[in-house]
């Protein structure tokens, strides 16, 4: 049986680090955003927030490999398996550099022929060719964080992933003084914008080589390569990828209905106005990170996981609903300086987005139980379907709301599709 009390240590020590790393982070990224609204206008944010926006919804490249990673690596590691472990690191570092280069070859041979024009409503005056040439670097620095992402699950294995973020943050630290330098220097849009989002390739690269240096364990050896775990690592990461690419539909695809619906000046009111907040939502699921292994090692004990997750759902539900209470107040204020003086504040938005930041912390609760007792493909089904209801609602409502109906769309999905699932599913888990 898991004792405790070094269950709950360790919980919040990695939760403490995961939490100031990404508030850290997050203080960086509020930080530039007012240069970066003000040096390229709103409309030109909006269009690279849209390209930045549609690259994310591309995430489901890495086939689910790096996730799947984290359980039968937590397994070898409480067994003290060091051959096991040797195995499985050096598999998901080939597949993932494998996947990263994949991903932007296919970028590269597509890109040059999505009509970016239309589909950022880019106005005469405007310079496709330069989009085109931000969509490739976006796209480029994206293979790159993904190539590089395994030291961050095999830290999350370790009951590290504190170490992890805080390496992370300082890769957000470095690509934000790069932008401000940039933008001080009056370099081009394509520099500005490629610093500016530059942060999670610079942070996982850090990571990965303070995980090689910190144990030989680690480093990948090409003669370890394991075809049988390949197809392991495949088989969970489909599952994994489907969840991963539904999430982005159901979350990132807001900004891109936005921007198709109601134009780029209305992507970055969006985008303005939901910062704060989703920093926040991003802040306290940093937090819920080190459950995951937790639960996973739970359940391989016969330890019941009822209790435990009540008391983490009451633990971080109450910031999240002091955050929320905290940015309906003071959303002018926060929206103000965040725009520069030039977004305007959306009520309705404002509200949605506080119903959002705390039936999210709950429902993020309830999907890392679900992975770390094993019900990965009820997962994967619960995201999909909700990712489905929500781009539906979505391009439903933005039509009758504004840009707050997107948002309203997100609460109701979310609310309607995930939480009467995930518990059902775990009930049963637990009788099994």
């Amino acid at each position: 049986m898991t004792s405790a009390a070094p269950v709950s240590n360790r919980l919040l020590r990695n939760s403490a680090a995961l939490v100031s790393a990404r508030a850290g982070s997050l203080l960086v990224s509020v930080s530039v955003l007012p240069y970066l609204v003000r040096y390229l206008t709103p409309s030109v944010y909006g269009a690279w927030a849209t390209i930045a926006s549609t690259t994310a919804l591309l995430s489901f490249a890495d086939l689910g490999m790096g996730r799947s990673l984290v359980n039968p690596l937590a397994s070898a590691l409480t067994h003290d398996d060091r051959c096991q472990v040797r195995r499985l690191v050096s598999t998901n570092i080939a597949i993932l550099a494998t996947s990263g280069s994949s991903f932007f070859l296919l970028l590269l041979s597509g890109v040059l022929f999505l009509p970016w024009r239309d589909f950022l409503s880019l106005t005469a005056s405007d310079d496709g060719s330069l989009f085109t040439s931000i969509a490739l670097v976006q796209g480029a620095l994206f293979a790159m964080t993904l190539a590089l992402s395994t030291g961050t699950y095999v830290r999350l294995a370790q009951h590290r992933s504190g170490r992890a973020a805080v390496i992370t943050a300082l890769g957000s630290i470095i690509a934000a003084a790069g932008t401000l330098t940039a933008i001080s220097a009056e370099s081009s849009l394509l520099m500005i914008t490629s610093f500016a989002a530059a942060g999670p390739m610079v942070g996982q690269a850090l990571v990965t080589i303070d995980l090689i240096l910190s144990d030989p364990l680690f480093r990948p050896n090409l003669h370890l390569l394991e075809r049988r775990l390949a197809l392991t690592f495949l088989g969970s990461g489909v599952l994994f990828s489907i969840q991963t690419l539904s999430g982005a539909l159901a979350f990132t695809a807001d900004t891109v209905v936005v921007g198709n619906a109601l134009g780029p000046t209305a992507v970055t009111q969006y985008t303005i106005n939901g910062r704060a907040p989703l920093a926040l939502v991003s802040l306290i699921q940093a937090g819920i990170i080190p459950l995951w292994p937790i639960i996973h090692r739970r359940h391989a004990d016969g330890a019941g996981i009822g209790a435990f997750l009540a008391k983490a759902i009451v633990l971080f539900s109450l910031p999240a609903l002091c955050g929320a209470v905290a940015f309906y107040f003071g959303a002018n204020v926060v929206i103000t300086y965040l725009g520069a003086g030039m977004v305007g504040l959306d009520r309705s938005l404002v509200i949605a987005l506080c119903a959002w930041i705390v039936i999210s912390t709950a429902g993020a609760i309830l999907g890392h139980a679900l992975v770390g007792v094993g019900r990965i493909g009820l997962q994967a089904t619960i995201a999909a379907s909700m990712a489905i209801t929500n781009v539906l609602l979505s391009a439903l409502l933005v039509r009758r709301l504004g840009i707050s109906g997107v948002m309203w769309a997100t609460v109701i999905s979310y609310t309607l599709v995930v939480f009467p699932a995930s518990m059902r599913g775990l009930r049963r888990r637990q009788k099994a």
